[in-house]
Order: C-alpha cells, then sequence, then structure tokens
C-alpha cells in the first residue's frame, strides 16, 4: 500500500501534538529556561519548530523559503501557544494537499531528494528538539507520563 500525503500529514500531527503537549505542560514563568549558555529557551524551540515545519513544506512546494520577521514572532507563552497551535493547523493541511508522486525529487538545500524523505527529516528534526523539550519540562518538575507521539 502506497504512502499518501494524508498519512505524511498524519504522522506529522502524531510529533506535532506532543510539541503542542509538551506546551501546554510546561508553566509559563519556565518559558525563558535554557538549560546552557547558547541553548534556546524552551518558548524559542517552540517557534523553531512552528517556523521550521515551514521550511521544509516550502522546499516541498518549490517556493523561496522566507524568514519570519523576529519583531513578529510570538513572545508571551500565550502567544507561542496559539502560534504553535494555528501553525499546525495550516501545516498539516499543507501536507495533506501535497499531489502527485510522494518519491517525486525536490530541490532540498542544493540537493534533489524524495519528497517522502524531506517529509520524513521535517518529523525528525521535530522528534529531536521535541526530546529537548521534554527534558526542559522534566526539569521544570513535571512528572506526568508523556508519550513519544499521540494519534
Amino acid at each position: 500500500m502506497a504512502v499518501t500525503a494524508d498519512d505524511l500529514a498524519q504522522a506529522f500531527l502524531r510529533h506535532r501534538k506532543v510539541t503542542q503537549q509538551l506546551c501546554d505542560l510546561m508553566p509559563d514563568a519556565q518559558f525563558g529556561f535554557k538549560p546552557w549558555d547558547g541553548a534556546m529557551s524552551f518558548g524559542a524551540l517552540a517557534v523553531h519548530l512552528a517556523n521550521s515545519a515551514d521550511f521544509y513544506l516550502a522546499m516541498a512546494e518549490g517556493q523561496e523559503l522566507v524568514r519570519p520577521d523576529p519583531a513578529t514572532q510570538p513572545q508571551t507563552p500565550a502567544e507561542i501557544r496559539a502560534y504553535l497551535a494555528k501553525k499546525t493547523d495550516e501545516q498539516a493541511a499543507r501536507i495533506g494537499h501535497l499531489t502527485g508522486d510522494l518519491d517525486r525529487k525536490v530541490a532540498a538545500r542544493g540537493r534533489e531528494v524524495p519528497l517522502s524523505l524531506l517529509l520524513g527529516q521535517q518529523r525528525e528534526h521535530e522528534a529531536h528538539h521535541k526530546g529537548q523539550m521534554l527534558t526542559m519540562v522534566r526539569m521544570s518538575g513535571n512528572r506526568d507520563e508523556l508519550f513519544y507521539a499521540l494519534r
């Protein structure tokens, strides 16, 4: 059975739902937490994931990569949660609307790669930073049982 764009959108959401859950669990006062000098804060990681999925999708769609203006980015925990939710809905829809052969080659950082591989790299990127965020939530004192991915 061939993988469809909807399958890829659902795979994206299984990870992104956990990222959103972590943002809900992190106390507002800890969104600025950085585990070491030079690290992104918890809140900055959430914004980074919201924006980086757009970069991967731009490559998938053959569009120009446009970095958002830092002055327009969310700052407070409530703004970050809302931004991540908005981006999640938009990005899942964009993935679900990808048409054609998912093994077709797309330009990505100077190389040609299969579209399915590019979207897989996006999920791995999310999983990497989601793991960092989970560690930060644990460091804030949360001991809830959390899952790697959700349905």
